[in-house]
Parts: C-alpha cells; sequence; structure tokens
C-alpha cells in the first residue's frame, strides 16, 4: 500500500478517496501512518482510540472514529472543518474508520465530500471487511488491501481454532466439504444456536479458504461464496445453522451438477 500510495503522491496524481481493508486495522493505521509522513514529513502518533468528535493528532491531519455509528452531525462538523483545504501541508487528510458504521444520511453527506473534495483534501475510509461497505462508496474510492504479516495471521488463527474448540468441535471447512451430504448436516445440526459463536466459526472457515484460495475446486470456490454472502448478511441472518444448511443443500446439487 505504502509504495503505491508514495507514487501517487510524487506525481501529485492521489485519488481523492482510497478505501483500506484487511483484518487488522492496528495494521492499516501503522501504513497510514507511513504516508502522512510522506505528505506532512513529520512521524505522527496515529490513535485508534474512539471519540464522539473529530480529532486532529497533527496539523492538517484528521481522524473520525467513534465508538458506534457515524451520523450526520459528524460529517458535518468535518465538512465545516475542512472546507478550505490544508492549512499547511500539500494535502488535508482525512481518515475515517470504520466506514461502514455510517448511518444512511451520513453516507449521503460524506459522498458528496468524496465526488466533490477541498482542494487538496484525501479521504483513507478503514474496514475490516470491504463486502460491508455500502456500494455507493466503493464505486468513488480506489481499494486498496492490508494483509495481516503471514506470522501474526497464524497464531491469531491458531489461538482461534483452539478457543472454538473449547466449546464445539473444529473441523476445517475442507475436511467438511470432504464428508458426504449427510455428515455435513449431522455436522452443523450439532453447532450451538448462539449467533457470536457461529459467526467464529464461518469467519475461519472463510479465513482458511482464502489462505487456500490458489489450490480450491470449483466446489470449494463455491462453497467459499457462500460463506462470504452469509457473513455479510449476517445482521439480517436470524438462523444461521439454516443458512449455513442452505448453503450446503446448494453445493450438493451443484455437485450433482459437476459430475
Amino acid at each position: 500500500m505504502t509504495s503505491i500510495l508514495a507514487k501517487q503522491i510524487k506525481k501529485r496524481n492521489v485519488p481523492s478517496a482510497t478505501l483500506i481493508y484487511g483484518e487488522n486495522l492496528d495494521n492499516i493505521l501503522n501504513h497510514i501512518a507511513s504516508i502522512s509522513h510522506l505528505i506532512t514529513k513529520h512521524n505522527i502518533e496515529l490513535s485508534n482510540e474512539t471519540t464522539e468528535d473529530i480529532s486532529e493528532p497533527s496539523e492538517d491531519v484528521i481522524i473520525v472514529n467513534p465508538l458506534k455509528s457515524i451520523k450526520i452531525d459528524l460529517i458535518k462538523t468535518l465538512q465545516q472543518r475542512i472546507k478550505y483545504g490544508p492549512s499547511k501541508n500539500t494535502y488535508l487528510m482525512i481518515i475515517i474508520h470504520n466506514i461502514q458504521r455510517l448511518t444512511n444520511s451520513a453516507k449521503n453527506a460524506l459522498l458528496k465530500s468524496i465526488e466533490e473534495p477541498p482542494n487538496q483534501t484525501l479521504f483513507f475510509l478503514t474496514t475490516k471487511n470491504k463486502l460491508n461497505v455500502p456500494q455507493t462508496i466503493k464505486s468513488r474510492t480506489q481499494h486498496i488491501h492490508i494483509p495481516e504479516p503471514p506470522n501474526e495471521k497464524a497464531a491469531q488463527f491458531n489461538n482461534e481454532v483452539l478457543s472454538i474448540n473449547e466449546q464445539l468441535p473444529y473441523i476445517a471447512p475442507l475436511d467438511f466439504l470432504e464428508k458426504s451430504p449427510f455428515e455435513r448436516t449431522i455436522y452443523i445440526q450439532s453447532l450451538p444456536n448462539e449467533t457470536p459463536m457461529l459467526t467464529r466459526l464461518l469467519s475461519l472457515w472463510q479465513q482458511s479458504l482464502f489462505d487456500n484460495l490458489s489450490n480450491l475446486k470449483k466446489r470449494d470456490h463455491i462453497f467459499l461464496q457462500k460463506i462470504i454472502e452469509i457473513i455479510s448478511n449476517i445482521k439480517y441472518n436470524f438462523n444461521l445453522k439454516l443458512q449455513l444448511l442452505t448453503a450446503t443443500f446448494i453445493l450438493e446439487l451443484e455437485e450433482e451438477d459437476l459430475q
């Protein structure tokens, strides 16, 4: 990410808005700090601490990071603050964390600023999962993925598997897919009904399949897509076990077509 934006900054050809996504927001923040150094020529400590007002850790660097939703009043405050562009540096940097938390009214207000930004103003929007970001935002931004550092990612994955194993028997997704349709159904029915636990399991399956993306069969790709759909619509799914069962039934039909 740093190299891409560094070249754009050097050429004075930076898009007005960049959507930065990845599993670790602290890691994303470190990359944005590197960019802020290129712009301001100062080392700036960027915090992930939440606040209900805009914060300014340095001149021409503004952070929006409320605890819950990003409401229109906060976006209006931001718009008033940035309407004249940078005061000292080449660019005015706006960092909005967890952009998926925008309310509808705030989203519409922010779109106007992204489409017609004040002079020399750059928006950096962060999220863990870009599937949760409104399409209207995604279509107006360049997208950059910041992966988890390999060692940290592996350690976190293993720790999460061990944690889940304390409450339910964890089966890797590729092992799950090798089971018969009947065995898959029995496993799903044995899972607890609690949404948080099932969400953790699905997230691990998604990560595991992504990590093996180049080796996946067509069947595995289909299952990964179904998991992504379930996770992206998690707030609307009142029965995750039913959603997962439905996905396996669809997979069974797909497998029959592949034979």
